[in-house]
């Protein structure tokens, strides 16, 4: 191929595409070659994810991520379609080293654990953050044994996909048993990556197959199959493999952290001021990391205080039924103000000894006035009302602002009396369902609605990773 390449070996077939192991005469070196076959049924998604790992390769310079060398469409009478070549990494998958029988204790687990967040910190860090979406013991590959486990290799970044990119609700990415849940709807967050880590260390730890080993719910229950092991480590790895995105790793950098001061974060007994101070400080540290998320171009704003976080919605959707009556009555003030200012004209005209329809008149004028000021001041309310989301350290506030009125308030509780926070997978409403609500009104089921506060899918999706953090984080 090219005149350059030659394929010695198929290393993996899947529909409409291999992965081959070849050699570069030029450079005189065995490549990985990835061949997307146009014979057979490819559809443009297909086409566009290729295309994407061609193009995310590229981008990234990193010593345990295959390099990307080459790249070309072929039209011969072999092959038609694309090819990607990239750098060869010789050694075995881990999944190839636990069918061969092998079993990694604790200490090995931490050192791959290690290398892995570490690959996994440079593409969350990245702007916009690359999440894997199918990291698990095939796509990982184990070389030489410079140190005790062997320098660990991520391949395979056919499913990578920036952070910001558009959720595609009926791609499914991932492979059962290790893909979280929230990828079932397409969607993918650096926490995504958190939870296939989580089952791929249990994979390894146990010998089993996530799927083969018991369930309570989503849950999957490994604890019992891991009797040597510490308890903050498994603790830990609980951590990473919870069923829900919001009480995982919010990212890689979280995650290596916390394993570094297992021992002091998980330990079953110790002091609690070590455990809260050590998750408040995360809550900060994670700021940061929301605000670069943040989807180009939201009118959003995220403003950080001493010992609170308030997300500003400046703009709400305009409520028509109030518009409409707004409208009405400065309309209907209007039509007052002009026929009293007719009527005073014509009666000043006529005859000035009638005070009492003089009188009358500007009554009607006055009442007319008012009529049109408080219309237009409606009008202008609507146009300017805003919501605030106040996150303090053990309280939610959900306000509204509005001009000329004061502050209403439709959420006050204590992060205790917070039962669950639930987010359409459809991206149109977040319910937050209260124990106690110290408002008014008391509701208890309170659903803040996109259509209502005139945010995009994108941007609910941010909102709700931003409310569940604090839910799940801040003391």
């Amino acid at each position: 191929m090219q005149d350059r390449y030659a394929i010695q070996q198929t290393l993996g077939t899947r529909l409409g595409r291999q992965t081959l192991l070849g050699y570069d005469h030029q450079a005189q070196q065995r490549v990985i070659l990835k061949y997307l076959c146009f014979d057979e049924p490819v559809q443009s998604a297909d086409i566009r994810r290729f295309q994407r790992e061609i193009r995310v390769l590229k981008s990234l310079s990193h010593p345990a991520i295959p390099r990307y060398l080459d790249d070309f469409a072929l039209q011969t009478a072999h092959y038609r379609g694309l090819m990607l070549v990239q750098s060869y990494i010789e050694g075995e998958s881990l999944y190839q080293q636990i069918r061969h029988g092998r079993r990694f204790n604790e200490a090995e687990l931490t050192q791959l654990a290690q290398q892995i967040l570490e690959i996994l910190c440079y593409l969350h860090q990245r702007q916009p953050a690359l999440i894997h979406r199918d990291l698990k013991p095939s796509n990982l590959v184990l070389a030489d044994r410079a140190h005790d486990v062997g320098q660990v290799y991520l391949v395979d970044f056919g499913l990578v996909q920036a952070a910001a990119e558009p959720a595609h609700v009926l791609m499914i990415a991932g492979t059962e048993g290790y893909r979280p849940p929230e990828q079932l709807g397409g969607r993918a967050v650096p926490a995504s990556d958190m939870y296939c880590l989580g089952m791929t260390l249990i994979h390894l730890a146990t010998g089993y197959h996530p799927t083969e080993l018991p369930h309570q719910g989503l849950k999957i229950l490994f604890a019992q199959e891991l009797g040597d092991f510490s308890r903050p480590f498994k603790r830990w790895l609980r951590w990473l493999s919870e069923p829900r995105q919001e009480r995982r790793p919010a990212s890689a950098q979280e995650a290596l952290q916390m394993l570094a001061r297992a021992e002091e974060v998980f330990a079953r007994r110790g002091p609690a001021s070590v455990v809260y101070a050590t998750l408040a400080t995360r809550f900060r540290q994670q700021i940061q990391l929301f605000a670069s998320l943040k989807p180009f171009g939201s009118k959003v704003q995220l403003i950080e205080r001493d010992r609170a976080l308030e997300v500003l919605i400046p703009s709400l959707a305009l409520q028509w039924p109030a518009v409409y009556r707004a409208l009405k009555l400065t309309l209907v003030g209007l039509i007052g103000l002009g026929g009293s200012s007719y009527g005073l004209v014509q009666l000043s005209l006529a005859s000035v000894s009638a005070l009492w329809r003089y009188g009358c008149l500007a009554g009607l004028l006055m009442a007319s006035a008012i009529a049109v000021g408080r219309g237009l001041l409606k009008l202008l309310q609507q146009l300017k009302r805003s919501a605030r989301i106040q996150l303090e350290p053990d309280i939610l506030l959900v306000s509204y602002d509005t001009p000329a009125q004061p502050l209403e308030f439709v959420v006050n509780a204590r992060k205790q009396d917070i039962y669950d926070i639930i987010f359409k997978p459809d991206a149109s409403n977040l319910y937050l369902l209260l124990k106690r609500n110290r408002t008014r009104s008391r509701q208890l089921n309170y659903r803040l609605s996109a259509k209502a506060l005139a945010l995009d899918p994108d941007e609910m999706h941010w909102l709700s990773d931003l409310i569940a953090f604090w839910f799940r984080h801040s003391r």
